[in-house]
């Protein structure tokens, strides 16, 4: 016969408590993560690596922006915008993650045709991060790129830290890469409407 191990009254057991995703912004409404159908497929692929740097956002931030959803005629909640998030979420919940219901927007489709439509125009970037327009960016903040490099992507620009940056010795004569030719053959103009190239 087992004898059963007695717990004091006074006595608690410690359990670990579960790590909580943060809620850092505000939605039109708020919805449980396994509420949430991923509607993109195989549009765009999270690699392992950016993966990882969306989780350490979330951890650090918190869940920052709303989710977009369109409520399909058949009820259920598609992620328009946040796919990405929605995939690092549930990877964080098999780790031991708490996640609380997440801030939603509405976007109103009256298809799925049109709510795809709307699915790629949110996928699209318009604009270019510039390496300049980038390093201005951070030195207003006070950013230091060694600090925030590992947790952001640009691919359009380069983002690697150079632990000891290279010396350039511009030898007599020669011109400087860096420098923007300025003779009236080099310069370009272009029609902002129609790109069009005028020499």
């Amino acid at each position: 016969m087992k004898r059963k191990k007695k717990i004091s009254a006074g006595v608690q057991r410690k359990t670990r408590p579960a790590k909580v995703v943060r809620i850092t912004c505000t939605g039109a409404a708020t919805l449980p993560l396994s509420k949430l159908a991923e509607f993109q497929g195989t549009l765009k692929k999270l690699s392992d690596e950016d993966a990882d740097k969306l989780q350490r956002q979330i951890e650090t931030y918190g869940m920052s922006f709303p989710l977009f959803v369109w409520v399909g005629l058949d009820g259920i909640n598609n992620v328009i915008d946040g796919h990405g998030r929605i995939s690092v979420l549930r990877r964080m919940v098999a780790a031991g993650f708490d996640v609380p219901p997440l801030p939603v927007d509405w976007i109103h489709a009256a298809s799925r045709a049109e709510a795809k439509r709307k699915l790629l125009a949110a996928a699209s970037r318009f604009g270019q991060v510039t390496k300049r327009g980038f390093d201005a960016f951070i030195d207003d903040a006070g950013f230091d790129l060694a600090d925030i490099g590992a947790d952001i992507s640009f691919p359009e620009i380069d983002l690697s830290v150079d632990d000891e940056p290279e010396e350039k010795e511009e030898l007599e004569g020669e011109k400087n890469p860096n420098e923007l030719d300025q003779s009236p053959s080099a310069i370009v103009h272009r029609c902002p409407n129609c790109n069009h190239v005028f020499r």
